[in-house]
């Protein structure tokens, strides 16, 4: 695979993680960030824990359902969130908030992973099943030049369960500059604010299916013309409507009316 043009060029080389502006939107942080500067972010040489995950309108009707119930979210206490679905896209602009555009994190993995490549930047990937995560890795290893994935493992692992303080345990051991965690929300971004407080290691990337999306056996993503209209939640909904009913069909009505305030 070749290096993706610029992809040295998109790379950071500020030591502490750029400066992202950030404006309030449905009473969460949002970041005004496009894909480069998310790299670049994720990317800086500074080793202050800190955690990114994104914003579509499932997370935000679990964050402000959580915040409802207690105050407070994981995301809420994350370091930066960003727009990953194209509703948040859409409805943030209509309330203001300039965001550059959707970043998505399958449309730049193989950049973000030429760039870690580039700086040097050691990875590890954590979640999805066993077999997803070792053949996404094995690809990715093949086909990028210089890639250092220091940890993998598959996995949903509950708090406190013995697997995930052993995975803590073994990311502790190798320090890489960047956790990739794919576990699905709330875990995903419970178990990063627990990295964070390890204090030992650097960016926490909550990053959703992404593995599944780069496993050569895995799922693949609607057409582009889908993605680029914001529907590619419909050709997920095809795919999955058992799973996803609930969370397209009534999450989003749900997410619409939030944005309208009208509950």
């Amino acid at each position: 695979m070749a290096e993706p043009s610029g992809a040295r060029a998109n790379l950071s080389a500020a030591r502490r993680p750029p400066a992202v502006r950030t404006e309030e939107f449905l009473g969460l942080p949002l970041a005004c960030v496009d894909q480069n500067g998310l790299i670049g972010w994720l990317l800086a040489s500074d080793p202050t824990p800190r955690v990114a995950a994104y914003l579509n309108a499932h997370t935000v009707n679990l964050a402000l359902a959580a915040a409802k119930q207690t105050g407070t979210s994981p995301w809420h206490q994350c370091d930066l969130l960003y727009a990953d679905g194209m509703a948040v896209v859409w409805g943030a602009r209509r309330h203001g908030v300039p965001v550059p555009e959707r970043v998505t994190a399958a449309d730049f993995f193989l950049r973000f992973c030429w760039a870690a490549a580039a700086a040097g930047r050691t990875i590890a990937l954590v979640g999805s099943t066993e077999q997803a995560v070792r053949r996404c890795t094995v690809s990715l290893e093949t086909n990028i030049r210089g890639l250092n994935i220091v940890h993998l493992s598959g996995g949903y692992h509950r708090a406190e369960s013995v697997e995930r303080r052993e995975v803590v345990r073994r990311l502790e051991e190798c320090r890489p500059d960047v956790v990739l965690l794919g576990m699905g929300s709330p875990q995903q971004e419970e178990f990063a604010l627990e990295l964070r407080e390890q204090g030992n290691l650097g960016a926490v990337w909550c990053v959703g299916a992404l593995f599944d999306y780069h496993d050569p056996e895995g799922r693949s993503r609607g057409p582009l013309w889908m993605r680029e209209a914001g529907l590619e939640w419909a050709c997920r909904l095809a795919l999955e409507p058992r799973r996803l009913a609930g969370r397209y069909l009534l999450g989003n009505l749900l997410f619409l009316l939030r944005l309208g305030r009208l509950i």
